[in-house]
């Protein structure tokens, strides 16, 4: 699932791990490991005949000489070296669109769109009753609710800020994770491309990580490890899809009052 290792447009299946050996050189820490579990197995393979063990004798070198590259970055050998392409697309996007569904006991609770840019401005809307747009370089969120055409700038240090940034703690969590994500055996079809699933724990969270082939992340879904009440969480994520201009804007649209923050509760009553 490594994108390095991957050539599309090639159909023979063996090709694309041969381009891995020629355009990727590893290092020496994971030549080590590869080499200590190539000697495990060819020991394995090795019998006794006659009371001398009768290996593959130079042929077995020559071969492990060919396939210990193809070892390293064969998918499935290591899962990390996957999981850590999935990862790299929750940095190194233009632009990040989540439709998030959350449910309780099979019934649908909240239903909100994330967007994000490179710059990590965020916007979170939530159906059509409020917006948040959370700007982290100018340390400010505003917040938008439609109903009443109000809206009400607020420090991100704030107590309702950090409320609100919460909704954001998943691509934290995602980015930040160094531990081990195992590669599921089963796959899916999302949107019509074959899915490739990956487990992982972050953040008190158990999260099942979808993504296809090229490594680019299609769907997560997030269960707390207690779980209680039957709280589930699904995005469905579109990478570098263009964003209108204006979105991540801390001016209220046409039309909206901008409160003052002590007699805001007053306002929106």
């Amino acid at each position: 699932m490594n994108s390095d290792t991957i050539n599309q447009s090639n159909p023979d299946p063996i090709q694309k791990y041969v381009d891995a050996v020629i355009d990727r050189q590893p290092e020496s820490a994971q030549t080590e490991r590869a080499q200590r579990r190539l000697l495990g197995r060819l020991e394995t393979d090795t019998q006794t005949v006659g009371g001398v063990k009768a290996g593959w004798g130079w042929a077995t070198a020559a071969a492990a000489a060919v396939l210990l590259p193809m070892l390293l970055w064969m998918p499935g050998t290591t899962g990390s070296l996957a999981f850590a392409e999935v990862q790299r697309h929750f940095t190194e996007f233009q632009t990040l669109t989540a439709q998030m569904t959350t449910t309780v006991g099979g019934n649908e609770i909240v239903e909100m769109t994330i967007q994000v840019d490179d710059r990590n401005r965020a916007r979170l809307d939530v159906g059509d009753g409020f917006s948040y747009v959370i700007d982290p370089n100018r340390s400010t969120m505003l917040q938008l609710f439609h109903p009443q055409a109000r809206a009400l700038l607020v420090p991100l240090n704030a107590p309702d800020a950090r409320e609100a940034r919460t909704g954001l703690d998943w691509l934290a969590d995602i980015r930040e994770f160094q531990g081990q994500a195992e590669l599921l055996r089963e796959t899916t079809v999302i949107r019509g491309r074959t899915a490739y699933g990956f487990s992982l724990n972050a953040g008190g969270m158990d999260m099942t990580l979808w993504a296809a082939e090229s490594g680019e992340p299609l769907r997560l879904q997030l269960r707390p490890e207690i779980r209680a009440g039957g709280i589930e969480t699904r995005m469905d994520f579109e990478f570098d899809r263009p964003l209108a201009d204006g979105l991540f804007s801390l001016s209220p649209p046409a039309g909206y009052q901008l409160l003052d923050r002590e007699h805001s509760d007053e306002a929106l009553d």
